[in-house]
């Protein structure tokens, strides 16, 4: 008999421990299906920021391309403008520099000092 209570009483504790077991298997599961379910959340997040950018780099892209054709657009008349403004600096350069007149002095005789009369004031 007291061998039969100390079977049960073992198989009880075996029982028992066995739950304990699977308790804590049970409870590692569901850290890990939160976990699994935390990081799916984080994926399903970085993957819509990704299209976000994507969206946002066709765009850029796009923007890009047309500034690049203005650009093209805009290169004669800057062409043009640079030739004026060339225009432009040879003319003042032209009237900060005026040509210099040279004056002939065709009588070679020696200047005659004439009397100037002095002049009376009336009071």
């Amino acid at each position: 008999m007291r061998v039969w209570i100390m079977i049960v009483v073992v198989v009880f504790f075996a029982l028992l421990a066995g739950c304990g077991s699977n308790d804590l298997v049970v409870r590692k599961q569901m850290e890990m299906e939160a976990r699994v379910e935390q990081l799916a959340q984080a994926n399903v997040s970085a993957n819509t920021r990704l299209a976000t950018l994507a969206t946002e780099v066709k765009e850029l892209q796009s923007r890009l391309n047309a500034s690049a054709a203005d650009i093209d657009a805009m290169k004669p008349g800057i062409a043009e403008l640079k030739a004026s403004l060339e225009s432009i600096h040879e003319k003042v350069a032209e009237l900060n520099n005026p040509k210099v007149s040279k004056i002939e002095v065709v009588n070679r005789e020696p200047l005659q000092q004439k009397a100037i009369p002095p002049i009376r004031m009336h009071t």
